[in-house]
């Protein structure tokens, strides 16, 4: 059996070992899943991870392969309100912990944090995704899709979903750190909008480190203006010691002395016996092209990795934007078959998941580099369409040669460009204008 299958037998083995004891991921575990019904527990799983931009009926006759029994509408709308949302999270971590080796940086995996937004359908009652202004009168609703994506391997670790109004990165990236079962030594790797002495205290409890983007301006919160050297570039440590106290004494004691508070600031607990918290910061500047300059703040060693290390790790940071992008248009996560939010949170991690699923297969595929000027990859849009085909096949069907599918459309690699970035909204596709 090759790797594509493999995969596909070790993701349907974690779904028949949750329908075996369903209880901790359904609303009500003494009554649902417990009759034997066409859309079991695993089924609607397996639905809910292949469902593409149809609607409900043309996905149910596709999956069941148009057979005369299939499932109607409404027994999968009433189906799938019994599952709870930790079911798909759940399904997310133990399909990516049975991968047994990931590919490292000098020893370090790479995760990068970052968020982003999702259009839902209209609804002003929902206070925490609804938004209104002067672009749109009649206001608009999102959510905050915030994940963990490990750069190297492309897959994602963990996420969270909230709406708009009350999302918190800063609180959502602790959690997602505390929560992490990994053991290998880690660098995080996050855009503005991470950074903070929470974030901080967190990743080094945890005993990873951490590399940020800031503010490259005077008179941020980190880096103060009598701290900035002369040059344009530097590379400059600067330890902080965080308290909760605020005595003169403690002022006096401590070199680089910052007052926090442990209310929505910093709560880690203090070290046994001291009153103050050691964070050992360094700033890294240096400069891109036009003119512009990047502020890192990290916490790895000097003699380890350099600033033209540090600028390397930061720009890997661009493969979570990249997954972004393919999640939505190549994944299918702007399709939605439903208005309420716990069912699409539903979809959501149901494409994380099948993301990881064609990733994992699409990494294993060897690209022939021919003799000319630009290198090749995957096609991923056409490699999510073969990994789906492989997925919705029987296993008593013989499956095509997946990897030389994959391998037969290929992608020119176009190192170096860059495009100003298009801010335009862009609106939910009505379910009326959905293909019948």
């Amino acid at each position: 059996m090759n790797y594509s299958n493999q995969l596909k037998m070790k993701l349907f083995d974690i779904m028949d070992e949750m329908a075996s004891a369903p209880s901790p991921f359904v609303v009500n575990p003494n009554k649902d899943f417990t009759r034997k019904r066409k859309l079991d527990f695993a089924t609607m799983l397996k639905f809910l991870l292949t469902m593409n931009g149809n609607s409900i009926d043309k996905e149910l006759l596709e999956f069941f392969d148009y057979d005369e029994s299939t499932a109607t509408c409404s027994a999968f709308v009433q189906q799938r309100k019994k599952i709870k949302i930790s079911a798909f999270l759940f399904l997310l971590k133990r399909f990516v912990a049975c991968k047994s080796e990931f590919k490292t940086f000098r020893g370090y995996r790479l995760l990068a944090i970052d968020g982003s937004k999702i259009n839902i359908p209209h609804n002003p009652l929902d206070v925490d995704s609804y938004k209104k202004d002067r672009d749109c009168v009649c206001g608009y609703n999102l959510l905050s899709l915030n994940a963990i994506y490990d750069l190297l391997n492309r897959i994602y670790i963990d996420a969270r979903i909230r709406g708009v109004k009350s999302d918190a990165e800063k609180k959502v990236c602790c959690d997602m750190v505390d929560e992490s079962t990994i053991s290998e030594p880690t660098i995080i790797v996050a855009d503005r909008g991470y950074e903070g002495y929470n974030v901080f205290c967190h990743t080094q409890e945890k005993g990873w480190k951490f590399v940020i983007r800031i503010r490259d301006k005077r008179f941020n919160s980190l880096l103060l203006a009598d701290e900035y050297p002369e040059t344009e570039e530097f590379d400059i440590s600067k330890p902080r010691n965080l308290t909760y106290s605020g005595a003169n004494e403690a002022r006096k004691s401590l070199l680089y002395y910052k007052r926090v508070s442990n209310i929505g600031g910093v709560d880690i607990s203090n070290q046994e016996g001291v009153d103050f918290y050691t964070l050992n910061l360094r700033f890294v500047r240096f400069k891109l092209g036009a003119g512009s300059y990047e502020l890192i703040v990290t916490n790895l060693d000097k003699n380890e990795f350099s600033a033209n290390d540090i600028k390397k790790i930061y720009n890997m940071r661009w493969g979570i934007e990249t997954s972004f992008r393919e999640l939505k248009y190549s994944v299918g996560l702007n399709q939605f078959h439903s208005k309420e939010q716990s069912c699409i949170e539903q979809e959501i991690l149901g494409k994380l998941i099948m993301y990881n699923y064609c990733s994992m297969i699409t990494s294993q595929v060897i690209i022939e580099q021919y003799e000319k000027k630009l290198t090749y990859q995957s096609n991923f849009t056409r490699a999510v369409q073969i990994c789906k085909y492989l997925f919705n096949l029987p296993n008593d069907a013989k499956p095509p040669n997946i990897e030389a599918l994959i391998r037969k459309y290929m992608l020119p690699v176009r190192n170096g460009r860059s495009y100003p970035r298009q801010k335009k909204k862009r609106i939910l596709t009505c379910f009326n204008y959905r293909i019948s």
